[in-house]
């Protein structure tokens, strides 16, 4: 361990503290955590409690985190693929669980910004707990992960975030104001330090200070985007004093926040140098170091949020280029499956898209006047030869319109993660041919498919449900041998499956098994 980290801790802990942080450091090995889709699981008509198969432990401050006994291999999981579940850190899962205390305070239809977001944890845990009506924006300014970040937002299946690309600079030039701002600021990464040497390596003490002027620009860029009365959640995953609670004074200080206490203390396994700023260290808590705190902003709106496109806009917006690519004329049975009453459908570079909400010139507004706007919500795919081609992240949705057609074994399903051809076999089978395997089979069917009559008269033409047919087949697996989950989509033709998993999702290793944690 560097001596100047060791001394930085000093000036920042009691010396007790010190010791056994440093120990936990370097002589601990890491949890692993997993978070559960809830929303998905249950719409399976499972119990959260009673999915994994694998030895486990309740996370204490996650209703839907668990400590897992070994680290299965998780890239083999087609759970995994399919958003059953997210690995995540558990202290991370702190921020998720803070926004669910929030939202019960916010106003309806409200709009919260996850300012860095990749890869996907915090943002697929916060649009988990948002309520019917509330919408997220998911940024990422680096496109590398910002390609991550999407990946697991459409895995997820929630249906109601925003993907942008946009440093904080633009968006305080945006019109936009949130009611919550989420930032887990770039930071030194000390509280990474038991589980990734690279860290150790790179810190420094000129990093330290790079990075707070950092966190510091970025949250008084966002200052102006963040509603009267709203909420900031600031959070790091490192130690020291100068990027923690000096920064969090700094913001109460210069821009007038107030730090809200929310009464956590040592028997949540949080420690506090400071009232209301909270600290999880891996001696006191089965996780890695984080800090956070949050925020309130003075005064209060002026509305009530009937007019949402009103309650979300600046009354003096900075002009901002808007969004300006075309919009495409939605095709009939796109509209018949994603119904304006609950989704709204826009387009982006010749790609649909569908955001979960029933208030289509909010979406609008939102759509046009978003900065860096990359994904308008969750991909429904593209018309070719006036055929749709529906994206995966359709048939992950959660209570996805799609009509589950065929079962995957084992084999086929390390192929299809692979993005491999999978070619036919006895193995594969369509739905109809395992109806004795499922269990309460009408409940199954209510939940996966379409009414009778709209599939009949507006679907069948444009996917193809039928086990010897081909074209578009919407692909799945069984999840404890007698319940059905949707993975992907693949182009049946006469000798297999043509793959359509994204070719950037493919799994590169070559597995003999799937290494399920789910059944």
């Amino acid at each position: 361990m560097k001596p100047e980290f060791i001394d930085l801790l000093k000036q920042t802990l009691p010396q007790s503290e010190v010791d056994s942080l440093l120990n936990a450091i370097t002589s601990t090995v890491p949890s692993v955590s997993v978070r559960l889709n809830r929303k998905k699981i249950e719409s399976l008509g499972l119990n959260i409690d009673d999915v994994l198969t694998v030895e486990h432990e309740k996370i204490g401050h996650c209703k839907d985190g668990f400590f897992l006994k070994t680290r299965p291999v998780f890239t083999a999981d087609p759970s995994f693929h399919a958003g059953l579940y997210y690995v995540q850190e558990a202290n991370s899962m702190w921020i998720g669980e803070i926004m669910r205390k929030l939202v019960v305070e916010l106003p309806s239809n409200a709009l919260v910004l996850d300012m860095c977001a990749a890869p996907g944890g915090k943002t697929t845990h916060v649009s988990s707990v948002l309520r019917k009506g509330d919408l997220l924006v998911s940024n990422e300014v680096i496109s590398v992960r910002n390609s991550v970040l999407f990946e697991n937002v459409s895995k997820w299946g929630d249906g109601n975030t925003l993907i942008t690309k946009a440093d904080a600079k633009i968006f305080s030039k945006s019109s936009i104001l949130f009611d919550v701002i989420l930032c887990d600021a770039p930071c030194s990464g000390e509280g990474l330090f038991r589980k990734d040497d690279a860290a150790i390596n790179e810190w420094s003490l000129d990093n330290v200070d790079l990075c707070s002027q950092r966190q510091q620009r970025i949250v008084f860029d966002l200052y102006d985007n963040l509603k009267p009365g709203g909420y900031f959640i600031y959070s790091t995953c490192t130690y020291n004093r100068i990027e923690n609670e000096d920064n969090v004074f700094k913001f109460c200080n210069e821009l007038g926040f107030e730090v809200v206490d929310l009464g956590f203390g040592a028997e949540n396994h949080l420690y506090s140098l400071e009232k209301g700023m909270y600290r999880c260290m891996p001696h006191i808590s089965s996780g890695e170091g984080l800090f956070f705190a949050v925020l309130k902003k003075s005064g209060t709106s002026e509305l009530e949020g009937n007019d949402l496109v009103d309650f979300h806009v600046k009354k003096h917006p900075s002009k901002n280029k808007k969004n300006t690519s075309k919009q495409l004329e939605s095709p009939l049975e796109l509209i018949d499956l994603f119904p304006e009453s609950e989704f709204q459908l826009t387009s982006k570079d010749g790609n649909f898209y569908g955001i979960r909400h029933s208030n289509k010139q909010w979406i609008e507004h939102l759509t046009q006047s978003l900065p860096g706007l990359v994904h308008p919500g969750f991909p429904i795919g593209t018309i070719m030869k006036n055929k749709w081609k529906p994206h995966v992240a359709t048939a992950l949705l959660i209570e996805s319109p799609l009509k589950l057609d065929r079962i995957l074994s084992d084999s086929e399903l390390l192929l299809y993660l692979r993005r491999e051809f999978i070619p036919r076999s006895n193995s594969l089978s369509s739905v109809s041919g395992n109806v004795s395997n499922f269990r309460n089979m009408d409940d199954i069917k209510n939940s996966y498919q379409i009414s009778p009559e709209l599939y009949e008269n507006k679907t069948e033409k444009y996917l193809d449900t039928h086990s010897n047919m081909e074209g578009i087949t919407i692909l799945g697996f069984m999840l404890h041998g007698q319940i059905p989950v949707f993975l992907g989509v693949g182009n049946s033709v006469r000798n297999g499956i043509n793959n359509l998993w994204p070719m950037e999702w493919r799994v590169r290793s070559i597995f003999q098994d799937t290494h399920r944690i789910c059944g």
